[in-house]
C-alpha cells in the first residue's frame, strides 16, 4: 500500500486538470472567443474522441516499460499544452484539448489497470481511494477555478499547467503494471462484466457529461450567476461524491445492489428537480444530492470489471469500459450544443430523463436476479 499517496495525488491532479479543460474551453469560446455553444461542444467532443482513441486503439497495446514511459511522456504533455492554452485562439484551442484529451485516454486506464491488478480488497479499496481523490479534485478544482477567473479566463489554463507538472512528478514514484502486449479480445465472462459497468456507467454518466460541458451556463442563463459563481455550482455536487467514495474506500460494498438502485432513483428525480427548482440555493441543493450516484456510478463499474476479469485481460477491459465513458463525452456535449440551441437549456436537461430512465431498465431487467 506504499503506492496509495502517489496513486492518490495523480487522480487529484489529473481529474482536476480533465475537468478543467473541459469546463473551461465552453465559457472560454462563449466569452472570450464570442462563441456559441456548439463550439464548446465541438471542443469537448474532440477531447473525448481523441481520448478514444488513446483508451481503446492505444493503450491496450501498450506495455510493462513501454507503458510507464508513455504515461511519464503524456503527463509531461499535459503540463506543456495547458501552459499552451494560455495563449491560444479558437482553433489551437481545440487541438491543444484535444492533446490532452489523448494523453488522459492512456493515462486514466494505465493507472486504473495498475490500481486493480493489487486484488483482493485492497484493490478494491484502493479503486475506492484513487476515485476519492478523483472528486476530491473536483471540489478544489471549481473553487480555484471561480477565484482565479475573477482575475482571467486564461489565468486558469497557467495554473493549471503547474497541477499537471506535479501529476508528471507523482507518475514517476509509480510502477505501472507490467502486462504483456494484449488485443481487445475478453472473455465471455469479462465482456459480461463491461456491458453491465456501461449500463451502470450510462445511468449517471449521460446526464454528467451534460453538467459537465453546460453547468456553469445553465446557472449563468437560468439564476443569472456571474461566472464565478456558475463555478461554484459544481462544488456541492463534488462535495458529496467524496464523501461517498471515502465511505467506499473505508466500507467496500460486498453486494452492489443497493448503490446502484439508489443511483437509478437519485439520477431520475434529480434530473427532474434540477429543472423544476426555483431559486438558485434549491438547485444547489439538487446538485448536492446528485453528489451520490456520481460517488457510486464509476466507483462500482470499475469494481464490477474488476471482479469479472482476469489479470492477462484487465487492461483491455478497462480500456473499453474508459472508452465507452469518452463516448458518452463525445456524443452528449455536441447533442447537448444542438438542442440547447434550438429549445433552450432547460427543455434539453429534461430531455435526458428518456435515456436515463431507459438504460436503467435495460440494466434492472438484464440484471435483476443479480446486480453483483
Amino acid at each position: 500500500m506504499m503506492v496509495a499517496f502517489p496513486i492518490f495525488l495523480i487522480g487529484l491532479c489529473a481529474r482536476a486538470s480533465s475537468n478543467m479543460v473541459q469546463t473551461t474551453l465552453p465559457i472560454l469560446g462563449r466569452y472570450v472567443f464570442g462563441l456559441g455553444p456548439f463550439y464548446g461542444g465541438l471542443a469537448i467532443s474532440v477531447y473525448n474522441v481523441l481520448g478514444i482513441f488513446g483508451n481503446y486503439v492505444v493503450n491496450p497495446r501498450l506495455s510493462g516499460r513501454t507503458q510507464r514511459r508513455s504515461v511519464l511522456a503524456l503527463t509531461a504533455a499535459v503540463a506543456v499544452s495547458s501552459l499552451l492554452l494560455t495563449f491560444s485562439g479558437p482553433v489551437t484551442a481545440v487541438i491543444l484539448g484535444g492533446v490532452i484529451g489523448f494523453s488522459f485516454g492512456i493515462i486514466f486506464p494505465s493507472v486504473i489497470t495498475t490500481v486493480s491488478l493489487t486484488g483482493g480488497k485492497d484493490g478494491e479499496r484502493l479503486l475506492a481511494l484513487f476515485t476519492t481523490a478523483l472528486t476530491m479534485s473536483l471540489v478544489l478544482g471549481p473553487i480555484l477555478e471561480s477565484y482565479i477567473l475573477t482575475f482571467s479566463y486564461r489565468l486558469v489554463f497557467l495554473f493549471f499547467s503547474f497541477v499537471a507538472a506535479a501529476m508528471f512528478l507523482s507518475s514517476l514514484k509509480v510502477r505501472f503494471a507490467t502486462t504483456s502486449k494484449q488485443s481487445l479480445k475478453t472473455t465471455p465472462a469479462s465482456r459480461k462484466g463491461v456491458y453491465a459497468g456501461t449500463l451502470v456507467t450510462s445511468v449517471f454518466y449521460l446526464p454528467f457529461a451534460a453538467l459537465t460541458a453546460f453547468l456553469p451556463l445553465y446557472a449563468a442563463q437560468v439564476f443569472g450567476t456571474d461566472a464565478s459563481a456558475s463555478y461554484l455550482s459544481f462544488v456541492p455536487l463534488f462535495a458529496v461524491s467524496v464523501c461517498v467514495r471515502a465511505f467506499m474506500t473505508i466500507r467496500p460494498f460486498k453486494r452492489l445492489r443497493l448503490p446502484i438502485l439508489v443511483s437509478i432513483l437519485i439520477s431520475a428525480l434529480g434530473l427532474a428537480a434540477m429543472v423544476y427548482a426555483p431559486s438558485y440555493a434549491a438547485f444547489l441543493v439538487v446538485m448536492a444530492f446528485f453528489g451520490i450516484p456520481h460517488g457510486i456510478t464509476y466507483t462500482v463499474s470499475l469494481i464490477v470489471v474488476s471482479r469479472t476479469s482476469a489479470e492477462g485481460e484487465r487492461n483491455a477491459a478497462v480500456s473499453l469500459l474508459s472508452a465507452y465513458t469518452n463516448l458518452v463525452y463525445v456524443a452528449v456535449p455536441v447533442v447537448m450544443g444542438y438542442i440547447i440551441e434550438r429549445a433552450g437549456i432547460q427543455p434539453a436537461f429534461l430531455l435526458l430523463l428518456v435515456p436515463t430512465v431507459g438504460f436503467s431498465i435495460l440494466l434492472l431487467r438484464r440484471y435483476r436476479s443479480q446486480l453483483f
